[in-house]
């Protein structure tokens, strides 16, 4: 079975400090219509998009949040308030989907 994923091995959590996860923490508004709450967790952050249920991310640098099977991750452009989410949308499909995000609150 082919399995698509966004990284050749499981995420390794990077130390990070508390103001980098509040760097990239608030409401943003995705391209395709969502709306994506990014909170500060330990050693990562939190997203839940719409009212989904809220999946942990950790951090692989001060920018970059992978989730732990490796089928989401979210690089935050801070300069500019924005956000690139890319994930596999079902675990039978050899694809990824981005999707971009400006700051919509802080």
């Amino acid at each position: 079975m082919l399995r698509s994923r966004l990284t050749s091995s499981a995420a390794r959590s990077q130390p990070i400090l508390h103001q980098d996860l509040e760097a990239v923490s608030g409401l943003f508004a995705l391209s395709n219509g969502w709306r994506l709450n990014i909170e500060p967790g330990y050693s990562g952050i939190w997203a839940r998009i719409d009212r989904q249920r809220p999946m942990r991310l950790s951090a692989v640098s001060s920018d970059t949040f992978v989730s732990q099977d490796g089928n989401v991750s979210m690089k935050f452009n801070q300069d500019r308030d924005e956000l690139v989410m890319r994930y596999v949308p079902a675990d039978r499909l050899a694809a990824v989907v981005e999707v971009r995000a400006a700051l919509a609150q802080r």
